[in-house]
């Protein structure tokens, strides 16, 4: 008996220290929601982030008579291939000429010269200087590329529409493709032929050079899939 009313003394004293602790928690909860709610809101407020405009500590890194080069794809170009697959991951962003005149015009800086190269299906190089900088003219290709733009209608709503119903339009298509597809029979088809041409055309090499590749560029790819093609076949032979 003696065993029992011990055991039965130290549960019941458990039992008051859980009961005072949970009471103390639950006195705390009430007072840091009802009294001091409004002092660890402002708390919050302090010490929550924000975003800040905070001037570059070098100051303006382009001296006088200094040159900015820049390389993008070009607007005009995607509008033109409705090359959309441009439009992807963090590339959310593409500039024309007229777009990067008026982006840098408030920071009294202009585009003098430019060249048009064939990366990423056409793209453009900028040469930017200050307006105050007389060293360099700017070159006639730079106005005979801001009219070229402004005659596709780069600044008009109603050029955006059109590309939107033509990639519609190439969606459609490409399902429409997919649909048609044998598979039991596409892989023997040179699948990635068309992948392989498209390499050769846009890779951005000299074309009296690049001409020498085609054949390799071609023959490897086909080299690649039937090699595919055995490891999957070896995979799936049990």
């Amino acid at each position: 008996m003696n065993i029992k009313k011990e055991i039965l003394f130290r549960v019941r004293i458990a039992f008051i220290i859980i009961a005072i602790v949970g009471i103390a928690i639950i006195y705390s909860i009430i007072d840091l929601q009802f009294n001091q709610g409004k002092y660890w809101e402002s708390k919050s407020k302090d010490i929550n982030l924000s975003y800040l405009k905070i001037k570059a500590s070098r100051g303006n890194i382009l001296s006088d008579d200094g040159i900015l080069i820049i390389e993008e794809p070009s607007l005009l170009e995607c509008l033109q291939k409705i090359s959309y697959d441009q439009f992807y991951n963090e590339h959310i962003y593409v500039f024309s000429l007229l777009s990067i005149n008026n982006l840098i015009k408030k920071y009294r800086l202009e585009v003098f010269n430019i060249e048009k190269l064939n990366t990423h299906g056409g793209s453009l190089r900028y040469y930017i200087k200050k307006v105050s900088n007389n060293k360099f003219e700017i070159h006639k290709k730079v106005k005979m590329q801001l009219n070229r733009e402004l005659r596709y209608g780069i600044n008009k709503y109603s050029t955006y529409i059109k590309f939107k119903n033509k990639v519609e339009s190439s969606k459609k298509k490409f399902s429409e493709r997919l649909e048609k597809i044998e598979w039991n029979n596409y892989y023997n088809s040179l699948p990635f032929n068309e992948s392989a041409l498209a390499l050769y055309k846009w890779s951005p090499i000299a074309e009296e050079l690049k001409s020498l590749d085609k054949k390799i560029v071609l023959n490897s790819m086909i080299l690649k899939w039937d090699n595919v093609k055995k490891e999957f076949k070896e995979l799936i032979s049990f």
